[in-house]
């Protein structure tokens, strides 16, 4: 990808970003590792929160994004808050905070 092609997606990420968390987001960088999703870390205000971008997969039709927040709200609605609290996602694009 071209350095030009990276800044209009990456600038396209963080409005969606934005959108979905509901601030301006001060930076947001890519984390290494991540399996099947590519991982960012956003900094909002004084606070550090990751955003996820999950994969558009053809021939798996099962729900990624879906299954780790609900998980993630399922722990935490019964006291677990050793994991990572969920903030919003948006199904469509495919991302979580």
């Amino acid at each position: 990808m071209s350095p030009e092609v990276q800044k209009i997606a990456n600038n396209h990420l963080r409005m969606q970003a934005e959108r979905l968390f509901g601030a301006k987001i001060t930076e947001i960088t890519p984390v290494s590792g991540g399996g099947n999703n590519r991982i960012f870390k956003m900094l909002v205000g004084g606070g550090c929160f990751a955003l996820k971008v999950y994969p558009s997969c053809q021939d798996d039709d099962r729900d990624r994004l879906g299954v780790e927040f609900e998980g993630l709200q399922f722990l935490r609605a019964h006291g677990v808050k050793s994991v990572p609290q969920p903030i919003n996602r948006d199904n469509l694009a495919r991302l979580g905070i």
